[in-house]
This record gives C-alpha cells, sequence and structure tokens, in this order.
C-alpha cells in the first residue's frame, strides 16, 4: 500500500495505535497485530512495541513471546529488547536468559511458582539483575540476598519495592528513593520499621497484604489489602489501575476526607472497591477524573 500520509505522520498513528490496541500477554484476537499486515514499514514500525512487556508462563498456555520458542524469541530480543521496560516471570532460569537482552528494563517481577520450593529468589537471579540501570520496580523474594548485594546500585534507585517474604527490615533504610513499598508478611514491628523509613520524607504508600497488620500502628500512609489476584500486574502493565496506584489512590483520598469509614483497620478489596459506596460525592468525582 502506498503512503498517502507523510512518514512520520503515519508512524505517530502507527504509535499511537500499538499503545490503543495491543495486550499483555499479546494474543492475536485483542491487538494490533493483524496491523503490520498493512504494509512492510507498519510491520518495522509496530513489532517493536510488541516487546514492551514480555511476560513468561512456564508451564502454562504460552503465548508470544513464550518460553517455548526461547531461543527463537532471544534472537528477536537481540534487536528489540531494548524496547522492553517491564518482565514478569516464574523461574530466575528463563530471566537470567533474557534479561541480558533487555538493558532499558524498568519493572522486574519474578514471583515464585507452586512447585519451585522456595527456590525463584531474586537472588538467583541477581548475577543479571545488577546489570540494570533504570530499574525502578522490583516485586519478589529478597531474603535471601545478602547485604553487599541489596545495597548494590541497581537495588538504591528502587522507588517501588513489592516482597514477598521476609527479610533483613534495616536494609530497607538504605533505599533513598523508595515512595512505595508492600508487604506480604509484614514485619512484627511494622512501625518500627515504616518510622525509620520515614526519615527519607518520601515514602508516601505503604501495603500490607495480610490481616496480621490490623491494628499495629495508625499510618496514613498504610493500605491492607486482601490478596491480590495474579491479573493485577497485566492490568497495569496494560494501563489499567495496579495495586500500586490503587494504594495511593486510597491514601490521597484519606488525606482529602474523602473516604466514608475512616477505620484505618479496614481492609480493602481492590477488585470489588466501589467508588460510590465508598467515597463521599467530591470523592466519586475525583476517582473518576
Amino acid at each position: 500500500m502506498e503512503p498517502s500520509l507523510p512518514p512520520d505522520i503515519e508512524r505517530y498513528i502507527a504509535d499511537i495505535l500499538a499503545l490503543e490496541e495491543i495486550q499483555f500477554p499479546v494474543r492475536s484476537k485483542h491487538c494490533c497485530l493483524n496491523l503490520q499486515l498493512t504494509a512492510h514499514r507498519f510491520h518495522d514500525w509496530l513489532l517493536p512495541h510488541l516487546f514492551n512487556v514480555i511476560f513468561i508462563q512456564q508451564g502454562r498456555r504460552s503465548h508470544f513471546p513464550s518460553t517455548d520458542h526461547l531461543p527463537k524469541h532471544l534472537a528477536l530480543l537481540k534487536k528489540y529488547g531494548n524496547h522492553t521496560r517491564k518482565i514478569k516471570c516464574y523461574s530466575p532460569t528463563w530471566l537470567n536468559a533474557v534479561l541480558p537482552y533487555c538493558p532499558n528494563v524498568e519493572d522486574v517481577v519474578l514471583w515464585p511458582s507452586s512447585s519451585s520450593g522456595g527456590s525463584d529468589t531474586i537472588y538467583t537471579a541477581h548475577p543479571t539483575i545488577q546489570m540494570l540501570s533504570n530499574l525502578k520496580r522490583l516485586s519478589g523474594t529478597v531474603g535471601k540476598l545478602t547485604k553487599d548485594d541489596f545495597l548494590s546500585p541497581v537495588y538504591l534507585g528502587l522507588t517501588h519495592l513489592d516482597i514477598i517474604g521476609n527479610m533483613e527490615w534495616d536494609l530497607l533504610t538504605h533505599l533513598k528513593y523508595l515512595t512505595h513499598l508492600c508487604f506480604s508478611h509484614p514485619p512484627e514491628d511494622l512501625a518500627h520499621t515504616v518510622g525509620r523509613l520515614s526519615e527519607h520524607d518520601r515514602l508516601r504508600v505503604v501495603i500490607a497484604l495480610r490481616d496480621s497488620s490490623r491494628g499495629q500502628f495508625k499510618d496514613p500512609r498504610l493500605v491492607l489489602l486482601r490478596e491480590l489476584d495474579e491479573s493485577d500486574w497485566e492490568l497495569g502493565a496494560n494501563g489499567g489501575m495496579d495495586f500500586w496506584e490503587f494504594a495511593e489512590r486510597i491514601v490521597l483520598a484519606r488525606e482529602a476526607g474523602f473516604i466514608r469509614n475512616k477505620d484505618p483497620s479496614r481492609v480493602f478489596r481492590k477488585s470489588s472497591f466501589k467508588a460510590d459506596v465508598e467515597l463521599t460525592i467530591e470523592g466519586q468525582i475525583w476517582w473518576c477524573k
């Protein structure tokens, strides 16, 4: 198809369509894969967008990019991996294989699989993770990292940290840029831990995913959530509201007096939160903006 618009305008339109239509994990039924068939130039423009998010689903029905054809995808990553910004997987083996080709990743999620026996940890993938220079968000089991590992520059620049399991909590005080923190198993003295982090005056949101935090201390930044669904990360990767944004909105709504139920120990369920019930009229208008 011969172009009827200047190339820069066509490219701009292609980029907008990619942001609107591509969903991760990429499936042919609801993404702009078919747009690549329009012309060779559309294929060249759109293909890099498909590597913005990599979601490796080991042991499940895999979608592109997947571990079923890892050598093929590694070859593509050599060309397009610099476009990758977010990676989620359940195996440090696959993470170690993929990360060297994705130097600009900002968000890494390594969740333990049910059959791992606790071996799917950030420590196992640390040699490749520490090569990243733009990492801002990390989710996984960090407890096995040594103090020297944890004080590596790659972790010191984190703004969002989702901790699965336990760790040496005092090490968190070295994260000067941390604004969002999530505990799957909060420390026994959560008030002390958060209090020490508050000395940096950057921490805005603290999330606890266990009812064990109930009544421990009252802090407007603390949001108690039920267990998160695995699809939450996918929702955020596709431009929706993930648990980080949800919790931050709860904190802001409290500060503005929009929350009807002011009990600081209440546990929120993101999937069933209804703004028209939970918030004042002013809060409902604000929430929908």
